[in-house]
């Protein structure tokens, strides 16, 4: 439990923060989403080389607890913000896409019933 509100306070704290200072320095929306799509992937690809080609003994000693049962790479991809960075941008990315205004009424209802369906589905199954 811990854990998992350490990790939505690091992005609660740090992307807000992130952003923030993205839009000072940009001064635009197309930079800050260049930037955002350039962080999910050095995340993703971070995480697919260490699963890989596993992580350095050195950046593992500091990281890992005693317990040799709970270390190793994948202990350290589940714990670690920069290997789990590119899960929280997914979503923070989809804000930024601008989708044509949909006129279709029942176009709409389909698409609210999809989205519904997808959540409650993830939910049960």
């Amino acid at each position: 439990h811990n854990w998992s509100l350490g990790i939505e306070e690091q992005f609660y704290v740090l992307y807000p923060l992130a952003l923030f200072i993205l839009l000072k320095v940009f001064n635009g929306l197309k930079r800050v989403r260049l930037s955002l799509l350039i962080l999910f992937t050095l995340s993703f690809l971070l995480t697919i080389y260490t699963s890989i080609y596993g992580v350095p003994s050195n950046i593992s000693k500091i990281f890992s607890p005693k317990n040799e049962m709970i270390s190793g790479v994948p202990f350290l991809q589940f714990y670690l913000f920069p290997f789990r960075m590119f899960e929280f941008l997914s979503g923070a990315i989809i804000v930024f896409i601008r989708l044509r205004k949909i006129k279709s009424e029942s176009l709409i209802l389909i698409l609210n019933l999809l989205g519904l369906t997808l959540i409650l589905a993830s939910a049960f199954i």
